[in-house]
């Protein structure tokens, strides 16, 4: 004969009891979905400099902008992530994975990146 109590059982036969009550560390999957549009006030911090290198970008980047007139961009220049390198960008990290995502446009201080990533869980 079998004894219930509190959500465990005991067996007749004189072995361990086994629990049945359910656990609240269920795991669950699903779809999560993140969306990284762009950045406000980003600034390096007090006493470090700006690499000469990307100065001489941004700089080289205004002085292009300036010379050419307005025209819309092709859709080849909006996915070319590389195009604006000087940028600040974004590394996602869950779990085991990592996802570098490089800036579309913007200033330095207020990059747009306009990503999204779905990750299964």
């Amino acid at each position: 004969m079998a004894h219930k109590s509190n959500g465990s059982a005991t067996p007749t036969n004189g072995g361990s009891s086994i629990n049945t009550s359910t656990s609240s560390n269920t795991f669950r999957s699903g779809l999560l979905t993140l969306r990284i549009f762009s950045g406000r006030n980003l600034a390096l911090p007090p006493g470090v400099q700006m690499p000469d290198i990307i100065e001489r970008a941004i700089a080289n980047h205004h002085q292009q902008q300036q010379q050419r007139p307005k025209q819309p961009q092709s859709i080849r220049d909006s996915i070319s992530r590389k195009r604006f390198w000087w940028l600040p960008y974004v590394v996602l990290e869950f779990d085991k994975n990592e996802i570098l995502v490089d800036a579309l446009a913007g200033e330095i201080n207020t990059p747009h990146w306009m990503y999204k990533a779905n990750l299964y869980v």
